[in-house]
């Protein structure tokens, strides 16, 4: 467990990685993560690649296309 500093760049606000957490997800400048939150406090981060990056946004259109049907 890390305890870690929000920081502003810009216009967003950043929390930057300790090495063990880049190493072991294998990220970089430029990868893609995906956060959820798990109830009002807590988030939880998965690195994830272009493929299932892909999957993900088709499976979110196809929740809009099926709300957008039930209207």
């Amino acid at each position: 467990m890390w305890i870690r500093k929000v920081f502003r760049s810009g216009n967003s606000l950043v929390v930057a990685l300790p090495k063990v957490v880049k190493r072991t997800l294998n990220v970089h400048s430029g990868s893609t993560l995906l956060m959820r939150l798990d109830g009002t406090k807590k988030v939880s981060i998965c690195a994830i690649d272009d493929e299932t990056l892909e999957r993900f946004a088709q499976g979110l259109m196809k929740e809009a296309d099926d709300d957008d049907d039930e209207e």
